[in-house]
């Protein structure tokens, strides 16, 4: 997830709470409050397989390789992730800020080549580009990805497949060795902030534990417990606890308890 300028939260879920539909169902609907809550301007939701192939770059070291390197050992680089440069790329599952929609098209995402797409109350667009995280890779929807890359505008994103294509021509041309110096410049706008003045805005955590408890208890959640400053832990009617740490921007601990 990213929040301005170019901060990044990082959440991960167990198997064990999306493989139930109704349980993903949940998360998902989480998830468009932590968007609320970190005021992101863009995420995405994928499984770590599609993360990897999609900002993960393996590659071996070549022969013609400067002082410093060894020629034949492996390298490993991640590539992409930094808004400022360009979007980091089309994921199962994607959400784009008022800022960038209006960026990009708002026109374009009435007509967006996806499988479900939803218009959430911080108004920005959420949507998938599969039926579950699982389908991501199956042919069918990787070409929709591309599909919808095409569609807002190529440019604009990431690719880690034309990266990689891109090494493979110079790796045959006896070239440059190093991904970093074959990244190709993005589209990017004109955000409308600085680093100074955007520190100077930051809610208050006040005003970030009233949003919180807002936005949890429009998910069927109450605050039952608040262990510590920033600290807040709510509870479902059937048990399920979530503890969200607003200070940190985290969700430390998210179970089912045995309630009897």
């Amino acid at each position: 997830m990213r929040t301005a300028p170019f901060g990044v939260s990082l959440y991960e879920v167990e198997n064990q709470f999306v493989y139930d539909i109704n349980m993903f169902e949940r998360w998902i609907q989480f998830s468009f409050s932590l968007f609320a809550m970190h005021d992101a301007w863009f995420a995405y939701m994928a499984i770590d397989v599609e993360k990897a192939v999609k900002t993960r770059f393996d590659w071996i070291v070549p022969n013609n390789a400067p002082q410093g390197w060894t020629p034949g050992t492996k390298a490993v680089g991640f590539f992409g992730s930094k808004l400022e440069k360009g979007i980091p790329g089309i994921f199962w599952g994607n959400y784009f800020n008022p800022f960038y929609v209006d960026w990009l098209g708002r026109e374009k995402f009435d007509t967006l080549p996806c499988v479900d797409k939803r218009d959430l109350s911080t108004g920005g667009i959420y949507f998938t580009t599969a039926p579950t995280p699982w389908d991501w890779d199956k042919p069918e929807y990787r070409s929709l990805q591309r599909q919808v890359m095409e569609h807002l505008g190529a440019d604009a994103f990431f690719d880690m497949e034309t990266l990689r294509e891109r090494v493979q021509r110079e790796l045959g041309k006896g070239g440059t060795y190093e991904p970093e110096q074959l990244l190709y410049k993005c589209r990017v706008p004109e955000f409308p902030f600085d680093r100074e003045s955007f520190r100077s805005a930051i809610k208050s955590l006040q005003k970030r534990r009233v949003e919180t408890i807002e936005n949890q208890e429009g998910l069927g959640l109450k605050l039952v417990e608040e262990p510590e400053e920033g600290v807040l832990v709510f509870e479902r009617d059937d048990g399920e606890r979530v503890r969200i740490d607003i200070k940190r921007g985290t969700v430390d601990h998210w179970s089912i308890l045995q309630v009897d």
